[in-house]
């Protein structure tokens, strides 16, 4: 037994070893694993951020781009057609472009009017946001329930009387929520206000946005498609009929109205009255553009779209988002 138990020992003392190895080995692989993975996401964000960085570049490149279209005698018709799209190679990538103009719509945010966090109900926007809404078929008491709402929700007053009060239809949803008593940010705010339905929200996002901007939206009459007549009867804040609107546009000159007289004097529109606050809203040049962005740098992607304001001669980013515009 005495002359044993060296033996008995050394085995203890291999298996012993050969634990100790086992550990060591895991640990090393542990180790090994977290290292590639903090290399990888490392080098991820680094691409990230550099597909962000060639994303806000585009937004100068698109300014340069927008001015010199502006300058152009055909600048109010440029985007008639539709968007302009642009594929940009990089390198180890690409960048979409997409540029529209972003004055061929009904602004969300023009049923009030006011600055510095008070607004109250603008009645020529409220008007032509009802008119959108019954020009795509929606019943004239639903349309004017809706923008009710949508004034609700935005006016720093209480439509509905008592401190408060515009919040109540909402408080009592679970879950519960109050109005925002500012201007939508997003076109998806308009989700939230009580009364629209997905149904609804599909029928007439092509023909919204939610610019920074209160009071009535400025139109550019020269990029109206026949597919936007809903948006030129509700400037006229429903005088006339999406088809009367359609016409309209159809007759345009090939070049565009060269001045907002040629428009005012047409055969189908000089017998219309409509007041001065609407003959107002009319452009014949783009005001807004649409940018959205879409680059691929290695494994990367990233989106952003941008809003673009014509101002002082040139065009600046009025806003910016790391999403598309839904």
């Amino acid at each position: 037994m005495i002359s044993g138990k060296p033996s008995d020992e050394r085995g203890v003392a291999l298996l012993t070893a050969l634990i100790v190895v086992m550990v060591l080995s895991a640990i090393g692989v542990a180790a090994l694993e977290t290292l590639q993975r903090g290399q990888r996401l490392s080098a991820n964000a680094t691409s990230l951020a550099q597909a962000q960085w060639y994303a806000l570049g585009a937004d100068s490149f698109v300014g340069i781009l927008a001015e010199d279209l502006y300058t152009n005698p055909l600048a109010g018709i440029a985007l008639a057609e539709g968007e302009i799209v642009q594929t940009l190679p990089l390198d180890q990538g690409y960048m979409d472009l997409r540029i529209s103009d972003g004055s061929t719509c009904i602004n969300l945010n023009s049923v009030v009017s006011g600055a510095n966090d008070t607004y109250q109900r603008n009645e020529t926007g409220a008007a032509q946001f009802t008119a959108l809404l019954t020009a795509l078929d929606i019943s004239e008491v639903q349309a004017r329930e809706l923008t009710n709402s949508l004034v609700a929700w935005i006016d720093s007053t209480d439509s509905r009387g008592g401190v408060g009060g515009d919040d109540n239809p909402y408080l009592s949803q679970s879950p519960s929520y109050m109005t925002g008593r500012e201007p939508l940010a997003e076109v998806s705010e308009l989700r939230a206000i009580r009364g629209l339905t997905p149904d609804i929200y599909a029928e007439i996002r092509p023909f919204i946005c939610a610019h920074p901007n209160v009071g009535p939206s400025k139109i550019n009459l020269n990029a109206l498609t026949v597919t936007d007549a809903p948006i030129l009867a509700a400037l006229f804040e429903g005088r006339i009929s999406p088809a009367t609107a359609r016409r309209i546009i159809e007759n345009r000159p090939a070049t565009g109205w060269s001045d907002l007289g040629q428009f005012w004097s047409s055969r189908d529109v000089a017998a219309i009255g409509v007041p001065d606050s609407v003959i107002e809203q009319a452009e014949l040049t783009p005001r807004y553009l649409d940018l959205t962005v879409h680059v691929t740098h290695l494994d990367a992607q990233a989106v952003m779209s941008s809003l673009l304001v014509f101002n002082g001669g040139t065009f600046r980013t009025a806003a910016r988002r790391w999403s598309d515009d839904a």
